[in-house]
């Protein structure tokens, strides 16, 4: 996965969305994150609901 290829100081955070968006990695530095918990969540991660993109946006910008 790309996240260990980012650098210490380098960002990353996940959300899901479907009709709502969902946080599941809140936006934090490299050196701050688990990683192994990181590959974890993502690979908890189910296909559900809809597809309201702008969900995702918006809930990605909430957490920067």
């Amino acid at each position: 996965m790309f996240v260990s290829k980012l650098r210490p100081t380098d960002s990353f955070g996940v959300v899901t969305f479907n009709d709502q968006g969902q946080v599941i990695v809140k936006g934090s530095k490299k050196s701050e994150i688990d990683i192994e918990n990181v590959f974890a969540l993502v690979d908890s991660i189910k296909t559900s609901g809809g597809t309201t993109l702008s969900s995702g946006f918006k809930t990605g910008q909430l957490v920067l």
